[in-house]
């Protein structure tokens, strides 16, 4: 294997470390939970959310505007798994948290890609956890958690 290769891959097992050393902080998660990456026969969830933006994705510009679009996308996507009942409450609990000026622009953006999530992404169950986004010299590296499928 070449040092290319494997530098990439270190970098690789370093941001899986990363990602679960900030789960186990802010952890939701039973302690004993176990961490599978890449599950065989699933998809990867990092391409499937980079395709589930991509008619976003030339307005996120920067670093910090593309995480803010990422973390809107796992929002509309976690909502589109759960009943109205409760995609609301959801969407009530994160719109409390911007600020007033910002709600009608989150709902403006967030309802159509729920809407596209069900569309084109309905047969994908799983929900996202988390995300960890690094810029790399070939573009953004985008590293997804979410849970294993049904």
């Amino acid at each position: 294997m070449s040092s290319y290769k494997k530098q990439i891959a270190l970098d690789k097992k370093r941001r899986r470390r990363q990602l679960r050393k900030k789960m186990g902080r802010s952890s939701f998660l039973p302690g004993d939970t176990a961490i599978v990456y890449d599950p065989p026969g699933a998809a990867k969830m990092s391409e499937a959310l980079i395709e589930f933006i991509e008619p976003y994705r030339e307005s996120a510009t920067t670093e910090d505007e593309l995480r803010k679009l990422l973390t809107m996308a796992i929002v509309a996507w976690n909502a589109a798994l759960i009943a109205p009942a409760e995609r609301e409450a959801l969407i009530r609990k994160t719109e409390d948290r911007l600020p007033p000026g910002l709600r009608a622009d989150f709902r403006a953006i967030l309802e159509p890609l729920i809407l596209r999530k069900q569309q084109y992404f309905s047969d994908n169950r799983r929900s996202i956890v988390d995300f960890q986004l690094t810029m790399e010299r070939a573009g953004p590296y985008l590293l997804v958690m979410s849970n294993l499928p049904a």
